[in-house]
């Protein structure tokens, strides 16, 4: 039962979301497997807000070697989430949707922050002059006017040289950019 225009319109979009999600050439009517989907999405972004605001983020490093003579020239930081809420849903499904609801800033500094936090704290292990740390971000950055202000901060902070960090577009919302 629809309650008005305003209820229509945000039916419609989400069926329209879905169909998009389906690839090209599709289409979907409002029904409740689409309603059943949104609402999994508010959910997940719900508890992606409250991980984030509880520390149950943490990164890991992922090196990548040179094929030639399998040296370590960079490492690629890798987000992991400790919620029991979020418990089998990875960062392929959990990345795009926190990109969808918003909250992918948030997680983007946090990345980045503590990437910095752990290259200051472990210089040993990140001082190697040849070494370069990937970060991926969402492509919503390149429209956030505050995210080079906030990088450049960061890296103040946490006295890190630009030469020293690669920043890598995700592919989901480069998609849609």
């Amino acid at each position: 039962l629809i309650d008005s225009f305003e209820d229509t319109l945000a039916q419609a979009d989400s069926a329209m979301y879905c169909a998009k999600q389906d690839g090209k050439n599709s289409y979907r009517l409002f029904d409740e497997h689409v309603r059943d989907a949104i609402y999994r999405r508010k959910q997940i972004a719900e508890n992606i807000r409250v991980a984030s605001e509880n520390g149950q983020f943490s990164m890991v490093y992922m090196p990548i070697f040179r094929a030639s003579d399998l040296y370590i020239h960079k490492v690629e930081v890798l987000l992991r989430c400790h919620s029991p809420a979020l418990e089998g849903i990875g960062p392929d499904e959990f990345i795009p949707i926190a990109e969808e609801f918003g909250v992918i800033q948030n997680i983007d500094l946090l990345v980045i922050e503590t990437t910095f936090r752990h290259m200051y704290r472990h210089q040993k292990v990140f001082n190697n002059p040849d070494l370069v740390v990937c970060i991926n971000i969402s492509a919503k950055e390149l429209n956030n006017v505050k995210f080079a202000s906030a990088l450049k901060g960061l890296m103040k902070d946490y006295r890190i040289n630009p030469k020293k960090i690669q920043l890598e577009i995700t592919e989901t919302s480069l998609v849609t950019i």
